[in-house]
């Protein structure tokens, strides 16, 4: 199944309310209006797989790009709790929450005090300027009480004290750039900015690693929704 961009979800999210016929045209089958869109995002030292409600599991791999899941469509959210499960290493977490329709949430699969896997989750912000890029940065560490981001050329600030498990949000000009991502006491982390375009949603990720704290760009992608079979 082909991934949307995050453009083309934020417009069919604030479509939802809207008519369907000319704008499904446009944009394929709209997700029913009191939906929401979820991702999983794995920082364990291990592969895991994730679940909402009773959809089908995702997997989730160790290497930098298999870490980071599309954002899906999660139906009726309004009113109820949605029910998130995960495992890992033979050992199993459940989180149930209450998600607003329209919105946007990432859930980090985390490695507990105890060794087994948790969830967090937060609301994304949705903020979008079509004609610039979208950069996220995202601090999923446990251990880094205010992440940063700076351009490695002169370390100006790009985003600061991002706390543990929350991220960060700005529109920036679609350049190649390397940027640095910071944590008092610890050496920076370089990441490469390249082959942004305007109108599309990246994420820099400030993660454990095997080795110590890694950082990495991705691309974020939307698993398109298709309408049920009748529906």
């Amino acid at each position: 199944m082909r991934a949307m961009t995050f453009r083309s979800a934020l417009l069919a999210a604030t479509l939802l309310a809207a008519p369907a016929t000319a704008q499904e045209a446009l944009y394929g089958a709209l997700p029913p209006r009191d939906s929401a869109y979820l991702r999983f995002v794995n920082t364990l030292p291990a592969e895991a797989t994730a679940q909402v409600d009773a959809k089908p599991a995702q997997a989730l791999g160790t290497a930098q790009a298999q870490r980071i899941g599309p954002y899906t469509v999660v139906e009726a959210v309004e009113g109820r709790q949605v029910r998130l499960t995960a495992q890992s290493g033979g050992r199993s977490v459940e989180l149930t929450l209450p998600i607003k329709s329209g919105s946007f949430q990432t859930v980090l699969l985390q490695r507990g005090p105890d060794g087994a896997p948790m969830l967090h989750a937060w609301t994304e912000n949705a903020e979008f300027n079509q004609l610039r890029a979208r950069l996220s940065f995202y601090n999923a560490t446990t251990d880094c009480p205010a992440a940063g981001l700076a351009l490695a050329s002169n370390n100006s600030a790009v985003m600061r004290d991002v706390a543990p498990g929350s991220g960060s949000v700005r529109s920036v000009n679609p350049v190649n750039a390397v940027v640095n991502a910071t944590c008092e006491g610890r050496p920076p982390l370089a990441v490469m900015l390249e082959g942004l375009e305007a109108g599309n949603m990246y994420s820099i990720w400030m993660m454990p690693g095997q080795d110590g704290p890694q950082a990495f760009l991705a691309k974020d992608a939307v698993t398109p929704w298709r309408r049920p079979p009748g529906g």
